[in-house]
């Protein structure tokens, strides 16, 4: 009698297969300051990242949300379509982060996630407009390179500024921020 050995399958392994991993950086601009020119720069930064979810075939992406902490928003998935959705609705999810700006701890975790892809090819691409409260970005984003993740970004915003604008959660009333000696704060493209 015969006894039949499992053979190996052929074919692309997962690897081979997927051209790409893609983690998108995206900027709540804020987190709180969810008025006019605000709400604007956001609209931008998710068209940004929906129209890059449209061309991409084959690849994986995910989501990382930012402001005051990152908030992993969607795994690397092959499911560019449902990562779309996401996207478009990261501006009413900004609650799940606190207010600020990391964006050094947002690049460390987008690279963390890429170092676990299954592809020789890591992307992170960035959606802000650069500012970051904290310290440490040029580090974060000098490590990514160093671990093979090639770091792009995409700049919202002007130089010039607008004023940030504070929205109380639970009353709604819109406040310009200021700082210690009383003059309006600037968020700009950095």
């Amino acid at each position: 009698s015969s006894t039949a050995l499992p053979r190996r399958r052929s074919g692309p392994t997962l690897a081979k297969a997927i051209r790409a991993a893609h983690l998108i950086v995206l900027d709540g601009l804020g987190g709180e300051q969810r008025h006019g020119h605000e709400v604007a720069r956001l609209a931008v930064a998710q068209e940004e990242a929906a129209d890059l979810l449209d061309r991409m075939s084959g690849d994986r992406a995910g989501l990382v949300v930012f402001a005051g902490k990152p908030f992993l928003r969607s795994p690397l998935t092959s499911d560019l379509a449902a990562l779309r959705e996401i996207v478009g609705g990261a501006g009413g999810e900004l609650g799940l982060v606190p207010p600020g700006s990391d964006l050094a701890e947002a690049v460390g975790l987008a690279a963390g996630l890429l170092q676990g892809a299954e592809t020789q090819t890591r992307i992170m691409l960035i959606i802000s407009d650069g500012e970051d409260r904290e310290d440490g970005v040029d580090r974060a984003i000098d490590d990514a390179r160093a671990a093979g993740v090639r770091v792009y970004t995409a700049g919202v915003g002007t130089a010039a500024g607008a004023q940030v604008i504070d929205v109380d959660r639970e009353s709604g009333v819109a406040t310009p921020r200021v700082d210690a000696a009383g003059a309006p704060v600037l968020t700009r493209l950095d």
